[in-house]
């Protein structure tokens, strides 16, 4: 509630007619920046205004502003989702160019390991069936056969036990 400077301070019971105080005294602005130790003449206030034309084009402006903000964040959004699809695109094919990769090596390996168990399992069986190897190294080469054929059996029945035990 605005008073003018003139009517008497309120006593707290809200009736200021009631205070028993007396009437403040008015004072000009020149006045008061004196009594606060300012000489007038130093204080510069320019207050501006704007026109009602003024004001709505600030607002229109601040309006469009905010709305090519509003686009910008919408553009970075789907930047960000456009790059997590292309970063998750780019992590499948790397996923499938390793397991390429792992598949290759280990049929390699495989192979490799293959060949040299056939080549020793060949040579045994010929040292074997070979009238003339000496009848010492005989146990040695059935031992060698042996183990490869346990080994072998082992690891075809193994793996398709441990397939079906996965399912």
């Amino acid at each position: 509630m605005d008073r003018p400077i003139s009517q008497t301070p309120d006593s707290g019971d809200g009736d200021p007619e009631s205070s028993p105080s007396k009437a403040l005294p008015a004072f000009s602005t020149e006045d008061f920046f004196r009594n606060k130790g300012y000489p007038p003449d130093s204080v510069k206030w320019e207050g501006k205004s704007e026109t009602l034309e003024e004001r709505n084009a600030r607002l229109e402006k601040q309006r469009d502003d905010d709305a090519h903000r509003h686009e910008l964040e919408k553009q970075e959004i789907a930047h960000k989702h456009e790059l997590e699809k292309q970063e998750t695109a780019h992590k499948r094919e790397l996923e499938k160019s390793e397991t390429a990769y792992k598949r290759k090596k280990d049929g390699y390996t495989n192979t490799f390991s293959a060949a040299i168990i056939a080549l020793i399992t060949m040579s045994c069986l010929g040292m074997l069936i070979n009238p003339n190897s000496p009848k010492e190294e005989r146990g040695w080469y059935q031992s060698t056969v042996t183990i490869i054929v346990g080994g072998v059996v082992g690891y075809v029945f193994g793996k398709s036990s441990s397939s079906e035990s996965s399912k």
